[in-house]
């Protein structure tokens, strides 16, 4: 068997339990932090630079310096999982990709569709689910704020507009491989 090939199938079969134990660690992760969110030990863990701050629209906020409510801290947990839903996907459309990889197949119109699948969800997060999810986090970071000093913000940031240029990237990697797939096409049914 080509060499080359096997390697290939190596490392999308590590790729594939990469991506299927991301899919499955990443809600525990959310679900942790919202838990432990007004515990000591965020405080801690951020005074060192190991844990988060919600972004809010001129600053960002200290999650200790919130009053968390059982309501707000659901409503936190729900923002990021709105937020982090593209991450899922794409993670979903990756494990297709590396089991397509895996099997020696390679130059598909099968992969050519699932990169523009990637594709429609890096715009989709830049068009829908980022502004979506930001717009959520700065309420939930100002919601404890006294009537009239809650804000409600939405944005469209350089990191949109990053994902917007990602998701043409990924277009173009798409259109290669739909060529690909039908130039190998025609050559498998060359004699």
């Amino acid at each position: 068997m080509n060499t080359s090939l096997q390697k290939i199938k190596n490392v999308s079969r590590f790729g594939s339990s990469i991506a299927t134990t991301l899919l499955v660690a990443m809600p525990f992760f959310y679900i942790a932090k919202w838990i432990f969110i007004d515990h000591s030990i965020i405080k801690q863990l951020s005074g060192l630079g190991i844990c988060f701050a919600i972004k809010g629209p001129t600053a960002f906020v200290k999650p200790w310096m919130i009053s968390w409510t059982p309501g707000l801290k659901l409503f936190g947990l729900g923002a990021d999982l709105i937020g982090h839903l593209p991450v899922w996907m794409g993670l979903l459309v990756l494990k297709l990709i590396f089991k397509n990889y895996s099997e020696g197949n390679i130059f598909t119109a099968t992969n050519a569709r699932c990169y523009q699948y990637l594709a429609g969800i890096f715009l989709l997060n830049a068009i829908v689910f980022k502004p979506i999810f930001d717009t959520m986090m700065v309420l939930v970071a100002t919601l404890h704020n006294p009537p009239g000093q809650r804000i409600l913000s939405i944005a469209f940031t350089v990191t949109n507009i990053q994902d917007i240029l990602w998701g043409g990237v990924v277009i173009i990697i798409a259109w290669v491989m739909s060529e690909a797939s039908k130039l190998q096409e025609e050559q498998q049914l060359t004699i």
